[in-house]
């Protein structure tokens, strides 16, 4: 666990850590990496509702990430547990 965070100790609510759609280029690999559980499924399936988790679709060799309600990374008071190594998205809102 990060034991130092600086989002949350700016006051972030994790706002973005719930009900997320990543538009970063992914690569498969990439997303299993922050996401080990993220299930792969088709683009119809990805654009409809959703159980809780992690999901992406591939297409021409790039995948597009979703996180459906919490953030499996997102830790106790919403500290994020990958903070040092987060996903370029999460990067951009930090």
């Amino acid at each position: 666990m990060v034991e130092r965070n600086p989002c949350n100790e700016a006051g972030c609510q994790a706002a973005c850590c719930f009900g997320s759609w990543f538009n970063h280029p992914y690569k498969e690999k990439e997303i299993l990496q922050f996401f080990p559980t993220a299930k792969k499924v088709s683009y119809s399936k990805f654009q409809k509702e959703l159980d809780p988790g992690v999901y992406y679709y591939k297409f021409l060799g790039v995948s597009t990430l979703r996180i459906v309600g919490r953030c499996p990374n997102l830790g106790e008071n919403n500290a994020c547990l990958i903070h040092d190594n987060l996903p370029p998205d999460c990067r951009n809102l930090a």
